[in-house]
């Protein structure tokens, strides 16, 4: 019995080529796309701590000096609160 060679020789991937390809892109994919889940959750987190750090600087000294003056730090949120929030807006801008 002679092998059709006639049809390997055109170039064609078999269907057990295919599915070797196929296992290791899943491979792949099974390794990858945790670190890329966990690569955006530290991106998110760090991105909460500038905006945490920008607002604490941007409060603390008019905090201290209105204790100075014995005004209320609810009073002095609520005065500073539209500057706070052009703030984070600032910082969420890409």
């Amino acid at each position: 019995m002679k092998l059709n060679t006639h049809n390997l020789s055109r170039g064609a991937f078999t269907l057990v080529e295919m599915i070797g390809v196929l296992a290791i892109i899943g491979i792949l994919a099974s390794v990858l796309v945790p670190k890329v889940m966990d690569a955006v959750a530290r991106s998110k987190v760090s991105g909460t701590a500038l905006v945490y750090n920008t607002l604490r600087t941007a409060v603390r000294p008019p905090l201290g000096e209105a204790r100075e003056q014995g005004v209320d730090a609810v009073d002095l949120a609520l005065v500073r609160r539209d500057e706070a929030k052009r703030l984070v807006d600032r910082e969420r801008r890409p």
